[in-house]
């Protein structure tokens, strides 16, 4: 451990000192929260259902006392150690009864995931959810892995995409945006969790999104879709029922 006056000197300017010391802080509060409030006991088959509200008030406390330059090196921190982690568990399966990776891969899941989610790093948070769940749950997460390999391949998504594509120009609806992307695996297994479902059954393994510039675009995208895939599954109208946020538009 490095005091100020030690460490000023090895860094290059007082930002970069002023961003150490910050970043240490995040950790200090994470660490003395843990010591008061232990989240080791978490069930993962509960946190599939709902994160922990002790987690979520950790977040808040690291959000409220943290800039997100600090908080963004911190997250990248503990995705650095998750990885070796993970690499470690892939490597020699005994590992995955190892304390520290145990405790690593917990917290991933309770407090690093969750912050990277309140920060709107969505890329973070699935590479950390499902690293922490390779190191968790490691033949559950072999077993679905293997499951959705064929379906989660690129050239699958690549070819949805362009047949979507095909059919909005049919109906000439202009949009904004369309992407896609495969459903990230703590995901999926958490859906599966949720309504009982072998991987066989679980159908939403794929994301589409099409940005458009109206709400009469967004209802004619939707029979575009139906026209496309014939028959779609339950859907949810934030059009009708906007988000708290002001989010507005439709899932099927």
């Amino acid at each position: 451990m490095l005091l100020e006056s030690q460490l000023r000197p090895m860094l290059a300017s007082d930002q970069t000192v002023d961003l150490v010391k910050r970043v240490s802080h995040i950790s200090y509060i994470c660490h003395r929260f843990k010591q008061s409030t232990p989240t080791n006991s978490m069930d993962l088959y509960e946190a599939a259902h709902e994160a922990l509200p002790e987690c979520l008030d950790l977040v808040g406390l690291m959000v409220a006392h943290g800039p997100p330059r600090a908080l963004l090196v911190r997250l990248g921190v503990a995705l650095g150690e998750l990885r070796l982690c993970a690499a470690a568990v892939q490597e020699n399966e005994n590992m995955v009864n190892n304390d520290y990776v145990q405790s690593i891969a917990r917290d991933a899941m309770t407090v690093w995931a969750p912050l990277a989610n309140r920060l709107g790093v969505w890329s973070l948070k699935a590479e950390l959810e499902d690293l922490g769940f390779s190191c968790l749950l490691p033949t559950q997460y072999t077993l679905l892995q293997k499951c959705l390999k064929k379906a989660q391949e690129p050239t699958a998504l690549v070819g949805i995409v362009d047949s979507l594509r095909s059919s909005l120009h049919q109906e000439s609806i202009d949009y904004v945006d369309l992407s896609g992307r495969p459903k990230h695996l703590w995901g999926v297994w958490c859906k599966m969790q949720k309504k009982g479902y072998s991987p066989e059954r679980v159908q939403d393994v794929r994301g589409l999104r099409i940005i458009v510039r109206s709400r009469e675009d967004c209802y004619k995208a939707l029979r575009a879709v139906e026209t496309s895939w014939k028959i779609v599954g339950p859907s949810k109208n934030y059009i009708k029922e906007p988000k708290k946020n002001g989010y507005q538009s439709l899932h099927v």
